[in-house]
């Protein structure tokens, strides 16, 4: 009869311990029975999950042992987790990571994404999706766009450095194509839609400014002539954009643009697609036209050459103004 009583405390003493078993040693029949409900168990499988630690409790569970003096025993039923569990948090020196593990329906065509994103970074989402879309893929729109945001930059170019050029006097000259917001005026009333072709020196600052009706190739390169006719001198090269009609393929000249230049005796120079910062110069002077719109609109008005006009004195203009050093080019 002793010995019957020793068991039956020794197992309620194991009840009374464990932090998952119901208070005042309810039987596990209840448990399995139905009795306790289902958000009881989830709480229970929860409990026992493994990592079920997040990094405040790891902290408070550390402090307290550390600091507080609280004992395995007591943390875990204070907290109701399983003795296990605390030790691991207390032989644990950095915090807990939860990771879920899932699959995507994207993970199969990753590498797909990778090869045309080394061909082009810059390939637009709705051309990828075209792309991998014949290979299987059935996600939607969201998955994709979401994975290019992470990914792209990896496969993007290096950032492009900066620095400071200095030209020779008579080196360069660079051109750009302006069109204003309004129209201009043409007599009698009307108007026509009009662009200028802005032209700068590189060493004096010195620009220009030639009103054209269209950007077919003879209207262009007469807005060229008269730019370098109001300078006064030829420099040794012409910096353009991709500018069509000026531009022919490959990063050469137009055919009409080489025989301009052939007879002129003077280079040519084309800038990289999208690289406006290559020919910064003629930028800055056309954004100082822009900024004096109400000017420039009445100069136009008049059709004839814009004057020589300076391109500012911010930062990166050269000390004396531009009719000073023009004489120098």
């Amino acid at each position: 009869m002793l010995a019957r009583t020793k068991a039956r405390s020794t197992c309620r003493r194991r009840l009374n311990t464990h932090p998952l078993l119901p208070v005042g040693n309810a039987p596990l029949d209840a448990w399995s029975s139905g009795l306790v409900s289902s958000l009881a168990w989830s709480s229970v499988i929860e409990a026992w999950e493994e990592g079920v630690l997040d990094v405040e409790r790891w902290a408070e569970l550390r402090r307290e042992h550390f600091v507080g003096g609280v004992s395995i025993k007591e943390l875990a039923r204070r907290h109701g987790i399983d003795r296990n569990t605390v030790r691991r948090a207390l032989r644990s020196d950095a915090p807990p990571v939860y990771e879920r593990a899932s699959v995507s329906k994207l993970d199969p065509f990753k590498d797909e994404i990778h090869r045309l994103l080394r061909a082009d970074p810059k390939l637009p989402g709705q051309r990828i999706r075209e792309l991998i879309a014949p290979l299987g893929f059935e996600g939607a729109k969201t998955i994709v766009d979401d994975y290019l945001r992470e990914v792209r930059p990896l496969f993007a170019p290096p950032p492009r450095t900066f620095q400071r050029t200095v030209y020779r006097s008579g080196e360069i000259c660079q051109f750009d194509v302006w069109e204003p917001k309004k129209e201009i005026a043409v007599g009698q009333g009307q108007t026509r839609r009009g662009w200028v072709v802005v032209a700068c020196l590189g060493y004096s600052r010195a620009g220009a400014g030639a009103l054209i009706f269209t950007k077919q190739i003879p209207d262009l390169l007469a807005g060229i002539r008269r730019c370098l006719w109001s300078l006064g001198a030829l420099p040794q090269t012409l910096v353009w954009d991709r500018q069509a009609g000026i531009h022919g393929h490959g990063g050469g000249p137009s055919e009409e643009f080489a025989a301009f230049c052939g007879q002129l005796r003077v280079g040519w120079q084309f800038c990289e697609p999208a690289d406006p910062q290559a020919k910064g110069v003629v930028e800055r002077l056309q954004d100082f036209m822009e900024g004096l719109y109400a000017i420039a609109v009445r100069i136009l008005d008049e059709g004839r050459e814009v004057a020589v006009v300076e391109a500012g004195r911010g930062a990166g203009a050269p000390s004396s103004r531009p009719p000073e050093r023009s004489a120098a080019w």
